[in-house]
């Protein structure tokens, strides 16, 4: 009886050891995800060449992406969120700009498809309007 529970309890050590060993590798070491999402929560700003330091803030929960930010273009106050989805290193969201910010030749609404560095320090990738007008755009994470 004694010998089943120690050999019970052996195995449940090697299960907690190797999750533990798992979780506490980055994904970009494993090159997969295994199930562990990337954590992008904080502040981040963009390094676009019109918009360059402008503060976002990012918010995730599980695989759900939330972006918020604010910027001066041509001394006006512009304002943009999104939202969308993460999936291992790429995020894929949905933007729009406030009517009332929204610079008189922008489209308000659009998408973003963007690819996480490997060091989570960065995103870049293609901002495309409505009407199919892309650009490249770019964030930094500040904290």
């Amino acid at each position: 009886m004694y010998k089943r529970q120690a050999i019970y309890k052996i195995r449940a050590f090697i299960a907690i050891l190797a999750v533990s060993f798992l979780t506490a590798i980055p994904s970009t070491v494993l090159g997969t995800n295994f199930g562990i999402s990337n954590d992008l929560n904080g502040l981040w700003a963009t390094t676009t060449q019109d918009t360059t330091d402008a503060p976002v803030i990012v918010y995730q929960e599980g695989d759900e992406i939330r972006m918020m930010c604010t910027f001066d273009y041509q001394g006006k106050k512009v304002a943009w969120h999104s939202s969308g989805t993460i999936t291992g290193n790429i995020v894929k969201t949905i933007f729009h700009i406030t009517t009332n910010t929204k610079p008189r030749d922008w489209e308000a609404d659009g998408t973003h498809d963007l690819t996480l560095s490997p060091d989570g320090k960065h995103l870049a990738g293609i901002g495309k309007s409505q009407s199919g007008f892309s650009y490249k755009i770019q964030f930094k994470r500040i904290k």
